[in-house]
């Protein structure tokens, strides 16, 4: 995982379910995005949604996506 900003991440694997905490906040899933990196910069691909979102990287193969999420005060 690699952090571009404070709510926003890229992740690259296979199989991955996602779980995000904050000791101050409450953290929620606002957009995953499938895409690539071409010459140093993102290309986007789809927008997962709804259950896609759930597992965020594919099981059969590697992947790579943009994760942006949201934080509310406890």
């Amino acid at each position: 995982m690699l952090a571009e900003g404070a709510d926003e991440f890229l992740l690259v694997g296979q199989g991955l379910a996602l779980d995000l905490s904050a000791d101050d906040a409450v953290v929620e899933v606002d957009a995953v995005e499938e895409g690539t990196v071409v010459d140093g910069a993102w290309v986007p691909g789809r927008l997962l949604n709804g259950d896609e979102r759930l597992f965020v990287l594919p099981g059969e193969r590697l992947g790579m996506v943009r994760v942006r999420v949201l934080r509310r005060p406890r």
